[in-house]
């Protein structure tokens, strides 16, 4: 599935991984700081367990706009510490 992930002020895009063992959708860090608002911190201490069995730290969250072919979906995405750009999960799929 080529799916693309763009913020609701167009000023970026990645490709996205498409991930069924993820429960939910997540952007990197570096890529959600170059949006301009819709960012929603969360509390320090909010973690994940990625599937290495690492944890990478949860920052926030966005409200974010994905598009897929031609339908574009409103969706709340959480920015983590990942390797991946963009990883669409379990709550959008």
């Amino acid at each position: 599935m080529d799916s693309t992930w763009k913020d609701l002020f167009a000023v970026s895009f990645c490709l996205m991984l498409v991930d069924t063992g993820a429960n939910v959708t997540l952007v990197r860090t570096d890529l959600a700081q170059k949006l301009k608002g819709n960012f929603i911190y969360t509390a320090p201490n909010i973690s994940l367990k990625t599937a290495t069995g690492e944890k990478a730290v949860i920052h926030g969250k966005l409200d974010a706009a994905i598009e897929c072919g031609s339908r574009k979906f409103q969706h709340r995405i959480y920015v983590a510490d990942i390797t991946d750009p963009c990883i669409l999960g379990l709550d959008f799929l």
